[in-house]
């Protein structure tokens, strides 16, 4: 669809040998108006050539054929969704990554589906993990006496216990060894350490990207379910980690369980013009965005242990507005001509002189950093006109000149070092 709108496409028609595999629902009602506006005809084999955008029978019979393709679909899911809960039902290991404290073994045991046991197909149960498996304990006892999941997670990798990410194939290079809190509670609210099989926890939905505009279409999330909907074995699947009395003594401490509640929306762009340049100085990492009391906020929160020894606080945050207000005002008097006071000039002169100097250089080589300085210092008021820009276009300028910041939150004051990529230019707040 993206190359349908270049002229140059060097292509004039789309064949879909199955109708039914290519548009689901309402979807070709989208797509056949676009492709008729590019002048991009469309060709279905099944309905004898190309469609008609005038035929009303061609347009019902593609509707058709995306309700149908809409229907097995669901048919698909239900089946699929219903073999997994017999099967978890009867105890047996649905795949995938075991939980943290297991670790899966191969059986004498046939594998149930008659295919794959023919093939010579063992079965693969759970068994406890001996390095593992005793953290697991450690976890329930630790938290039953009042300790919590940060806490935990610090203890645990002051230690250098193996974290869920390494144990198996590797999630992430930096998992290994590293613990956060959500791990800690994963383990202690997951109920196969029951030595049952519990299924049906989460479940695939569909969903709309936007619910302001359908015709964007959906996206599938797993959402978490009450427990009264899992689907626990009747029979023991595998050696328990815990006793009941301690995981009932544990889960009863956890108010906030999780539910069928929505997640809150992703920020929209432009909200943090400044996501993912602002770092921490102390530990590197980018500084993520956080809105405390209806204003943007540039947070560094992390927990590692080892920050103890470098200095790190347990939370920096630094209000948006104060960055770009310091970088409004000036920074260090010697850099008012390398940064500050190129961003301070008028920009109607500067477009001018940039389009004079693109018709005088049609042919030349690229802009370089001394013809952008001279471009940009007939500039003036660039920073009010900053200020009343909207801030998605604001986000995407501060991208585009490279902009970075290092925040020392240990420092005396705190200082901002900031750098201009683009220009060469920098300096401290």
């Amino acid at each position: 669809m993206a190359d349908a709108a270049n002229p140059a496409r060097g292509w004039t028609a789309v064949v879909i040998a199955e109708p039914q595999r290519a548009f689901s629902g309402g979807q070709f009602q989208l797509v056949f108006p676009q492709l008729t506006h590019y002048g991009i005809e469309l060709w279905v084999p099944e309905l004898g050539g190309r469609i008609d955008p005038d035929s009303e029978g061609h347009e019902m019979l593609m509707g058709l054929f995306g309700g149908l393709s809409k229907a097995e679909r669901r048919r698909l899911q239900i089946r699929t969704r219903n073999a997994m809960l017999a099967h978890g039902a009867a105890g047996r290991w649905l795949g995938g990554r075991p939980n943290y404290g297991y670790r899966l073994v191969d059986t004498d045991l046939p594998h149930p589906q008659r295919q794959k046991a023919a093939a010579g197909i063992k079965l693969w149960v759970l068994e406890p993990d001996p390095e593992t498996a005793p953290v697991v304990r450690r976890i329930f006892e630790m938290c039953d006496a009042g300790t919590g999941y940060r806490t935990i997670a610090n203890v645990l990798e002051r230690e250098g216990l193996p974290s869920p990410g390494e144990v198996g194939p590797n999630r992430h290079p930096r998992s290994a060894g590293v613990w956060g809190g959500f791990a800690v509670r994963a383990i202690l609210t997951n109920p196969r350490y029951l030595d049952h099989q519990v299924v049906g926890r989460q479940r695939r939905r569909d969903e709309l990207l936007d619910p302001m505009d359908p015709a964007s279409g959906t996206t599938s999330r797993q959402r978490w379910q009450p427990t009264g909907n899992w689907v626990t074995s009747d029979e023991l699947a595998w050696p328990a980690l815990v006793d009941e009395d301690l995981w009932e003594r544990v889960n009863a401490r956890i108010t906030n369980n999780r539910g069928p509640h929505r997640r809150r929306p992703r920020a929209e762009p432009g909200v943090y013009l400044l996501a993912g340049l602002v770092r921490c100085s102390v530990c590197g990492r980018s500084m993520h965005g956080a809105t405390l009391k209806g204003k943007p906020y540039y947070r560094c929160n992390s927990q590692r242990p080892d920050y103890a020894e470098s200095g790190h606080p347990r939370t920096t945050a630094i209000r948006e507005e104060r960055i770009l207000a310091a970088i409004r005002a000036g920074m260090d008097p010697d850099l008012a001509t390398s940064t500050t006071k190129q961003i301070q000039r008028e920009l109607t002169a500067a477009q001018d002189t940039i389009a004079t100097w693109e018709h005088e250089h049609q042919h030349a080589q690229p802009l370089s950093a001394e013809d952008i300085h001279q471009a940009l210092e007939h500039a003036s008021d660039l920073a009010g006109l900053l200020a009343e820009a909207e801030r998605e276009a604001r986000a995407r300028l501060y991208r585009t000149l490279d902009l970075v910041l290092n925040l020392d939150p240990v420092g005396d004051p705190p200082t901002l070092d900031v750098r201009l990529q683009l220009c060469g230019g920098g300096g401290r707040i």
